[in-house]
């Protein structure tokens, strides 16, 4: 069952390139934050990344001060953030927000550029009102690092990349060990021709057009040293939180779906659920004097 749940969970993927979560060319207000910008205000964005991804603790962003334009500034891309993230949740019900931690560039083997967080880590943006207004980014709770699922399924499809389930699971730990070098291999180790632009500050994230996209060898990718926090899709439906409550559910040892359980095994031998409501040998089928009579009501 859990397979089942997998694969109906993957096809709500968006796999095309208007996807941030595959190709990612600006940062927009209302989408991302580039973490690279704190040290606008004399903070450490890899502190940042270290009390989130090392110790998975709360962490202050950005304090307000109406004295430092800058921390206005930032402050103000971060409303645009928060407002967005939260008309989304009150329509769909999903909260999508996550420190995307480091990069991956480069090119499929059918040319496509990708350049998309490897690793996504859940968090909740929090604006706090004392003594003016700061922004605080708390771990969520009830969820675990992972690999940037959607990016992956678009290398499986364009690249012809194998992305095996150990893949996903191992990517828990190697996204909290924060070593580039340890990520180089691990991802050889799948097959990914991969380098490193041997940056260890993270830099900014520079806009692109699409007239000014690098050029890389088919086939070929790099780990970029960019902190992003932002909305990364990890599906197109409100549906794909059911889907996920489902897969934590099977974690839990709870296989029991109710009748959406009966409805994903509709066609299997197994299957109890029938859609007629007519009893033993009926069926709610129109025949041609049904049509009739329905006509002549008309």
């Amino acid at each position: 069952m859990k397979e089942k749940v997998t694969t109906l969970k993957d096809r709500l993927n968006d796999i095309s390139r208007r996807n941030r979560s595959i190709r990612m060319l600006k940062v927009y207000n209302k989408w991302n934050f580039d973490l690279s910008e704190v040290g606008k205000i004399n903070l450490i964005p890899q502190d940042i990344l270290n009390a989130i991804i090392k110790h998975n603790s709360k962490v202050e962003i950005v304090k307000q001060n109406v004295s430092d334009e800058q921390s206005l500034t930032l402050s103000g891309k971060l409303t645009a953030l928060y407002r967005n993230l939260k008309a989304i949740e009150d329509e769909t019900g999903l909260y999508d927000l996550y420190i995307g931690y480091p990069f991956i560039s480069g090119a499929m083997l059918d040319g496509t550029y990708i350049r998309a967080p490897l690793f996504l880590h859940s968090v909740k943006l929090e604006r706090v009102k004392e003594h003016g207004t700061k922004w605080v980014l708390q771990p969520m709770d009830d969820a675990e690092p992972m690999l940037n699922r959607p990016l992956f399924l678009a290398m499986q499809k364009m690249s012809n990349l194998y992305v095996p389930d150990e893949m996903y699971d191992e990517a828990v730990e190697q996204s909290t060990e924060m070593d580039f070098l340890g990520w180089l291999t691990w991802l050889k180790k799948y097959n990914i021709d991969i380098k490193w632009s041997n940056s260890t500050d993270i830099t900014p994230f520079t806009n692109l057009t699409t007239d000014l996209i690098p050029t890389f060898k088919k086939g070929q990718f790099q780990l970029d040293n960019h902190a992003i926090l932002g909305h990364f899709p990890q599906g197109n439906s409100a549906i794909l939180k059911d889907y996920e409550d489902f897969l934590q559910q099977l974690e839990e040892g709870d296989p029991d779906f109710g009748l959406a359980g009966e409805l994903m095994k509709v066609g299997e031998e197994s299957s109890t659920f029938t859609t007629d409501n007519l009893g033993s040998g009926e069926r709610n089928v129109d025949t041609p004097l049904k049509k009739e009579k329905k006509s002549s009501l008309c």
